[in-house]
């Protein structure tokens, strides 16, 4: 029967119609239940069904299956602080389904530090999609004229905290003092010499390869404080918040000018789309990130001057 292989590719359809834009109406969407399936025997709705169903997969085929659209491997380049050495763990099931939803290969590449991408951005040609904090972000596209597609959901911040029994009053009381920090150029890094602008009277900085990292250290009593994202203090409540830096948007999803625009478009469609599909939900658990949403380089225009006094700037 051709109605079983309908049903074995009604999720890539769907995975399609999403990254596409394209909703399928409910009364065609194939269910797995066994009423539907005893439904679908009798002739004439099964003969509706197939109709209904064709009709609504062939539009988004043919939007698919579009010269425009067709399949072409990408780089999907991603620099977070977040996840250490489990980073390749992390974000590779957000690579699979950005794959599969879009239509395009997404290979996934992980910098090793913010100073190695920050090197290398501006002198590889295959940095395709890049997700990264907003002032890298800014720089690209003020620079090498990169496009923002879409940024993480919500606002971000930065915490300066210390361990359950280290309480600061004063700001001041931190200076010399051992404070765990993604190494600069990082957005954290970056924060923190704003914070403490004059390097006489500024804290010690001890680099660490990820947020948590630094919470695991500051618990210890290896240093002093520790900067992490704001959301995460709500995680580790045991942790004392000695002051936080001003918010701002979350990291951003920017493409090359190489990226032809209808690739752009149905990858942005994927990004916007992962909280509406299962795997894409779990790509997003797996990435602790909340989602994605619309965004536009207006949001980032001045992050940039954070990196003036960085080499290579």
């Amino acid at each position: 029967m051709t109605y079983w292989p309908m049903m074995r590719n009604a999720f890539r359809y769907k995975l399609c119609a999403r990254a596409a834009g394209v909703t399928i109406p409910s009364s065609t969407r194939v269910s797995m239940t066994r009423s539907t399936i005893a439904a679908a025997q009798t002739p004439a709705i099964r003969a509706r069904t197939r109709a209904n169903l064709w009709a609504s997969l062939l539009m988004v085929l043919a939007l698919c299956a579009s010269p425009g659209l067709r399949a072409e491997p990408f780089n999907l380049v991603i620099r977070s602080e977040l996840h250490g050495a489990d980073s390749a763990m992390a974000f590779a099931p957000l690579a699979e389904y950005l794959s599969e939803a879009s239509g395009h290969q997404l290979s996934l590449h992980l910098p090793d530090s913010a100073l190695a991408h920050w090197q290398a951005m501006g002198k590889r040609n295959d940095y395709h999609l890049i997700l990264d904090e907003g002032h890298f972000t800014d720089y690209r596209v003020q620079k090498l004229g990169y496009l923002v597609l879409a940024k993480v959901s919500g606002v971000s911040g930065f915490s300066v905290v210390t361990g359950p029994a280290t309480v600061f009053v004063e700001p001041d009381e931190l200076y010399g003092e051992p404070i765990a920090s993604p190494a600069p150029p990082s957005l954290a890094a970056l924060r923190l010499a704003e914070l403490f602008p004059d390097p006489i009277r500024a804290p010690l900085l001890v680099e660490v390869g990820s947020y948590e990292e630094g919470i695991r250290r500051v618990i210890n009593g290896d240093v002093t404080a520790a900067v992490i994202p704001s959301r995460m203090v709500r995680e580790h409540p045991q942790l004392n918040v000695v002051m936080s830096t001003q918010q701002g948007p979350g990291m951003a999803l920017s493409a090359s000018p190489a990226v032809p625009a209808e690739a752009r478009e149905v990858i942005r469609r994927a990004f916007l789309a992962s909280r509406d599909i299962d795997a894409g939900r779990r790509a997003l658990a797996s990435a602790r990130v909340d989602g994605f949403e619309p965004a536009s380089a207006a949001l980032y225009d001045g992050y940039a001057k954070l990196l003036r006094g960085t080499w290579g700037y």
